[in-house]
């Protein structure tokens, strides 16, 4: 992946992450690249913090394996290669 990414794990159960989650749309908005990766449990359809209309590309980890990591957690990828990382962030 060419270009500047930034990936969000985040958990629909965390209230920094549910507070988090308009800034990133309005970031993707204005132009940047954003992914927000949803952690298991999986909230049920249309319950998650994520806009209908997100202009993010979304995506979501399996519920078939266990997953550790302080939500939200932030991760920045220049030409695919991870330049910054940060767990529990807050905005």
């Amino acid at each position: 992946m060419a270009g500047e990414q930034t990936v969000v794990l985040y958990s629909h159960t965390c209230g920094h992450c549910i507070e988090s989650i308009p800034g990133y749309e309005a970031r993707a908005r204005a132009g940047e690249n954003v992914t927000l990766v949803s952690m298991p449990p999986q909230p049920a359809a249309g319950q998650g913090p994520v806009s209908a209309d997100t202009p993010c590309a979304t995506g979501r980890l399996s519920d078939a394996r266990e997953w550790f990591v302080q939500t939200p957690a932030e991760v920045r990828l220049q030409d695919g290669r991870v330049v910054f990382a940060q767990e529990a962030v807050s905005h």
